[in-house]
């Protein structure tokens, strides 16, 4: 099979057209965006944010962004919350923030370069998500011409190359990339930055590729925070293929990391940044709980890397995502560095791709979920990959390296190709045939009653609580109407008893608590090893950190209810209070049915009476 198999890309690789062939197989495997793509999550904000909306504006959820304007939109294009924001309270108040927000939560990101491109399609196309998902594509298969493009600059084999451009088409985490128009901004950062790295490459010979080097990079960080990255590749640069006296290598990338420092602190000081959650970390604010995540998501984020399942390690249960992962990471990272020492030794390049990889995994420690952003240390790992299976159907390795490189290749071959062209296959199919079947509109919500308009819409307990961060935009785009608020009382994590204690006063408990944050209420040893309920839970971490501790006897006033913390079990909440403000008619109940898996009307109980509301896991 190798041998045959090393014919086929020898052969493939002896075409003029290889890499076009491939960059059409990436346009075709993810075309389903293009499709049938439509909007999703964070653009909604963005499209309310630079059309307006008589609805939304009324709810006060538009306050302070000024609608066709330039400056607000690249101001605010991802604001998601943010206390000195106009529309804060009033995110609160409808119940798109929910009522645990910690009191310190802000998500205000500023990605200029990124909002230029998505003013266009505000201004010019709207309602065009089709042709927003294309200029997203192009990004993509641009950043694929530029990565390959590098690869062969830096010496790279042409068939080490092209198997390594394949193996980044069917990466799995693209997916978390391309399917989102407002996850351009990371394609920008591809095309940009590693622009940016070839840009330094030359730089070392020809002066006049320094200042493009510097611009590149500056942009690279205009279009997004992961841009980061980049900086990680430039590092692996220094200490890797630039071979001058360490004093030349330090003074040539110090501008670098001056502008990385620059940057930061002149975002930080114009008030953007993740604050107050878990889901995102700032090394620079809370240097000691980065370090501490270093050490088990570092080698485990390099398990995800090598091994291909970042798509879905967010539902992977935590204990064997931080424990077992980065076991298996330490194990992979030294048998990749036994079995490659040789080879390292000889070639700076490969070294750059591996250090390179490895510096780029940081970054994605700052995030709960590293899929979105391990695109970037895939770059320079498909490289490492791809030599590995090429010295392995040329039969370079013997005895034991012999074996291992062979295990790594018939893994590779099933999990990063057949598997990962699978899926590509199968997610682009899906698109197609429902743009072919669908009967709903796209982005259609089902909130389980059809008569919430101008109700007090109550959601006792929710699959996907942070989707209802984003539903109102969503109900206003699909001409669906808004009730008046919208609140979300709790995960559908563990069991719920619901008691009416009176006319306009109930209690909600849970078994053994209600999961609001991104730490397990429980151990979850036992639990099903997959399950989606475990993302469920790290994204609760969007809008609280762990260190904002609960208080038995706070409370939480709306102007359709109070929830008060009546009781906790091992810090977290176990028993609310709800006190009704208004006429029970005003109300409309629902909860999330495990059975029907879908939001269903719910009856409250009479007075003296419960009712059990099953959870995903028993306490």
């Amino acid at each position: 099979m190798k041998a045959f198999l090393l014919s086929r890309l020898n052969n493939f690789s002896a075409k003029p057209a290889a890499v076009v062939i491939l960059i059409v197989l990436a346009a075709i495997l993810h075309s389903g965006t293009s499709i049938n793509g439509g909007f999703y999550a964070d653009d909604y904000v963005q499209r309310a944010f630079y059309q307006g909306s008589q609805r939304l504006e009324e709810k006060g959820l538009l306050d302070g962004i000024e609608q066709h304007s330039f400056s607000a939109f690249i101001s605010n294009q991802f604001n998601f919350f943010n206390p000195a924001t106009d529309n804060y309270q009033a995110l609160k108040e409808f119940g798109l923030l929910p009522w645990w927000t910690g009191e310190e939560a802000m998500l205000h990101f500023f990605r200029p370069l990124a909002g230029v491109t998505h003013y266009i399609d505000y201004r010019f196309w709207p309602d065009n998500s089709h042709l927003m998902h294309f200029i997203s594509l192009l990004w993509y298969l641009a950043g694929l011409v530029m990565v390959y493009y590098l690869y062969r600059q830096l010496q790279v084999g042409k068939s080490i190359a092209l198997l390594a451009l394949l193996l980044m088409i069917l990466d799995q985490s693209v997916f978390q990339v391309v399917t989102w128009i407002a996850s351009r901004s990371m394609l920008m950062v591809i095309v940009i930055g590693f622009f940016t790295v070839y840009a330094y490459h030359r730089s070392l010979a020809d002066k006049r590729w320094y200042l493009v080097a510097l611009l590149g990079l500056l942009a690279s960080l205009l279009s997004a925070e992961g841009a980061i990255g980049i900086c990680a590749y430039l590092g692996a640069y220094m200490f890797t293929l630039d071979q001058r006296p360490w004093g030349r290598r330090i003074v040539h990338i110090l501008p670098f990391a001056l502008l990385t420092i620059g940057w930061h602190q002149a975002y930080q000081a114009a008030g953007f940044g993740a604050y107050g959650v878990d889901f995102y970390l700032d090394p620079a604010r809370e240097p000691a709980t980065f370090f501490e995540r270093a050490l088990y998501r570092l080698p485990g984020n390099f398990f995800e890397l090598a091994s291909g399942v970042d798509f879905f390690s967010g539902q992977v249960r935590p204990d064997i995502r931080d424990g077992y992962f980065a076991v298996l990471g330490v194990l992979s990272f030294a048998g990749f560095l036994w079995l490659l020492w040789p080879q390292l030794k000889a070639d700076r390049t490969l070294r750059f791709f591996l250090v390179g990889s490895c510096f780029a995994l940081v970054p994605g420690l700052t995030i709960a979920l590293a899929p979105r952003v391990m695109i970037l240390p895939n770059i320079g790992f498909a490289v490492v990959l791809a030599t590995v299976m090429v010295s392995s159907m040329k039969k370079l390795y013997h005895g034991g390296k012999g074996f291992f490189a062979g295990a790594v290749f018939y893994y590779a071959v099933l999990m990063h190709i057949v598997m990962a062209a699978g899926l590509a296959v199968y997610m682009t199919g899906n698109m197609v045939q429902s743009a072919i079947q669908e009967e709903a509109p796209r982005g259609h919500v089902e909130l389980g009653v059809d008569d919430y308009a101008g109700k007090r819409l109550v959601i006792v307990n929710s699959l996907k609580p942070f989707w209802l961060a984003f539903v109102g935009h969503q109900l206003d785009y699909n001409d669906q109407a808004l009730p008046q608020s919208l609140r979300v009382l709790s995960s559908s994590y563990y069991p719920l008893t619901l008691t009416r204690q009176s006319e306009n006063t109930l209690v909600l408990e849970g078994h053994p608590a209600l999961q609001l944050d991104s730490e397990p209420v429980t151990d979850l040893t036992g639990k099903p090893a997959l399950h989606f309920i475990y993302l469920t839970q790290q994204l609760m971490g969007l809008v609280r950190a762990q260190r904002d501790a609960w208080q038995a006897g706070s409370d939480y006033a709306f102007p359709e209810m109070t929830i008060s913390v009546e009781k906790l079990y091992q810090g977290k909440p176990q028993t609310l209070r709800l006190v009704l403000h208004k006429p029970l008619s005003d109300y409309r109940w629902v909860y999330w049915d495990m059975q029907e898996k879908a939001y269903v009307p719910l009856a409250l109980p009479a007075v003296g009476d419960s009712i059990e509301l099953e959870g995903v896991f028993a306490p």
